[in-house]
């Protein structure tokens, strides 16, 4: 009886907390139409992972908070942008990591119980370094969210920075099977992860089924380098230095948040191999 009693009582919460958060939506559409149209049009953007779409899905979202009222929706959509700008540009601005988290930590303030304000602060602690953090701020975020294919799939990238690729392959494979129609950036995990694991017709087979596989080149290159192809191998470098010609492998790596040597020694090996 204590046992029903207590799964009874989580049931309710469960479906309190639904309700209110749906109710908090609810009124901010219906006072913010514009913005919330806003923030959809900005959500749309971000789902094509390159720089002129990170943008546009930037200005999107700034302007849906133009009238001053924080939305943690928007806040960590917004988060996203940057710590994505950080990753495509492979430069390492910090300051656009310092904006992702600071977007992040508002939408957190603004709805504690929001999994993806959890979600993006712990990708801006990954890409900071901060591979501890990040792991705990993305099981809360799942915890928060169990069934969400994206924070799934966040959780198994921040896995393989954190040096488990086994664990994190898994993880996004149970990503890919919620969300059959699987966004680039979920198959670009899974390729990292089996190039980790040295699967590396696995990681290309995962990049072959990407919408737009050229932000993958350099994965792609250093894949086909450690398969001994060094023809394919430099058809991807020379697309990979036409996208970035000023991708250093060695300023890179350094900048790369990985837990484990290891792992920074197969990135460098793959593709100097290939030629960058």
């Amino acid at each position: 009886m204590r046992r029903r009693r207590d799964l009874s009582r989580r049931i309710a919460l469960s479906v309190v907390g639904r309700i209110e958060n749906d109710e908090i939506t609810r009124t901010y559409i219906e006072r913010n139409a514009v913005a919330y149209h806003r923030y959809l049009v900005g959500r749309h953007y971000l789902n094509r992972l390159t720089l002129p779409n990170l943008r546009r899905a930037r200005k999107e979202l700034k302007a849906a908070l133009e009238d001053g009222q924080d939305f943690a929706p928007v806040l960590s959509s917004l988060a996203r942008t940057y710590a994505k700008e950080w990753l495509l540009t492979a430069r390492g601005d910090v300051d656009l990591l310092k904006t992702a988290s600071a977007c992040a930590t508002r939408a957190i303030e603004t709805r504690n119980d929001s999994a993806d304000g959890h979600r993006e602060l712990g990708i801006a602690n990954l890409l900071q370094g901060s591979i501890d953090e990040s792991v705990s701020a993305l099981e809360l975020s799942e915890t928060l969210s169990p069934p969400y294919a994206d924070i799934i799939a966040d959780h198994a990238d921040t896995l393989v920075h954190f040096s488990r690729p086994d664990l994190a392959l898994q993880k996004i494979e149970r990503a890919i099977q919620l969300n059959p129609m699987s966004p680039d950036s979920y198959l670009w995990t899974a390729a990292g992860a089996s190039y980790c694991l040295g699967n590396f017709i696995g990681a290309l087979s995962y990049i072959d089924e990407m919408e737009d596989s050229d932000l993958a080149d350099r994965l792609s290159a250093a894949s086909w380098a450690m398969l001994d192809n060094d023809e394919k191998a430099k058809f991807f470098v020379h697309r990979a230095r036409e996208a970035n010609p000023q991708f250093d492998v060695d300023k890179w790596l350094a900048v790369l948040p990985l837990k484990e040597q290891w792992q920074k020694d197969i990135y460098r090996e793959g593709l100097k191999k290939a030629g960058f």
